[in-house]
């Protein structure tokens, strides 16, 4: 048997509504599952940052993480 780990790094840019309105892609182990991920990306939705109690502009750092495990039919 053998299983995969694969890992991608995201700056996410996060809108003062909590919208993800943009990313800096940073490193992955494999390009093409961690760019596939980035599809999510306009639906997450985040608590704003806060300053002087009122919603601003944020970035948070975003992590995936896509394990493959090998299957077998009995």
């Amino acid at each position: 048997g053998w299983d995969i780990t694969m890992f991608g790094s995201y700056l996410l840019h996060v809108d003062q509504n909590g919208k993800v309105v943009g990313h800096d892609f940073f490193s992955s182990t494999n390009d093409s599952i961690a760019r596939s991920a980035e599809k999510i990306f306009p639906q997450l939705k985040f608590e704003p940052g806060m300053k002087n109690g009122f919603p601003v502009k944020s970035y948070i750092w975003f992590k995936v993480r896509v394990w493959l495990e090998e299957q077998t039919s009995n």
